[in-house]
């Protein structure tokens, strides 16, 4: 089945979603993916959040794989139907075009480390709420997807920045070395 039929169902898949991501341009969207079988769509330039659409699609029973301030990510698979991938795109069509919303760039901070990834990873941890944790060290990764760059690095002092960016991007807990470590 892999080396035969599956080549061929994922050459149509791309097909299709080729010409679902043109009708979803047309409409206004700003796919940034160049990945055939992916949709990531640039809410923030329709002029909602990434959450917000999520939240649109989610209320038509479509799951989004990642959602942010920004953006969402869509995921495909042969076994996604083409009234599935169509139902989508008539979904997002009906939501109205607003004024695009700036992009505030996060802000750069200087990040202290405290200890090492290593030993910050292996210390005895607790998850806590964002508006907890300035002040506290980071146990374990934190970012967003996309971008995937970590927002505090296991072993660094979490600050008011980092703080404000975790929010930005939707965390509402993190981990962190547990103070009694």
């Amino acid at each position: 089945y892999i080396s035969e039929d599956a080549k061929q169902e994922y050459l149509q898949l791309a097909k299709t979603l080729e010409k679902e991501k043109a009708n979803l341009r047309m409409q206004g969207y700003s796919i940034v993916s160049n990945e055939p079988i992916k949709f990531t769509i640039d809410c923030a330039q329709y002029g909602y959040s990434g959450v917000e659409i999520a939240s649109v699609l989610r209320e038509n029973n479509i799951e989004v794989e990642y959602a942010d301030c920004y953006y969402i990510t869509l995921m495909f698979t042969p076994k996604n139907t083409e009234k599935e991938i169509q139902t989508l795109v008539e979904v997002l069509k009906r939501i109205p075009k607003k004024q695009e919303i700036q992009k505030t760039p996060d802000k750069q901070t200087d990040a202290k480390r405290f200890v090492s990834i290593r030993k910050a990873y292996f210390s005895k941890s607790e998850n806590v709420s964002i508006e907890c944790a300035s002040g506290r060290i980071c146990a374990k990764d934190v970012c967003s997807c996309p971008p995937a760059v970590p927002i505090v690095l296991p072993g660094e002092i979490i600050n008011d920045t980092h703080v404000l960016q975790l929010k930005k991007y939707g965390f509402k807990t993190i981990n962190v070395i547990r103070k009694d470590s």
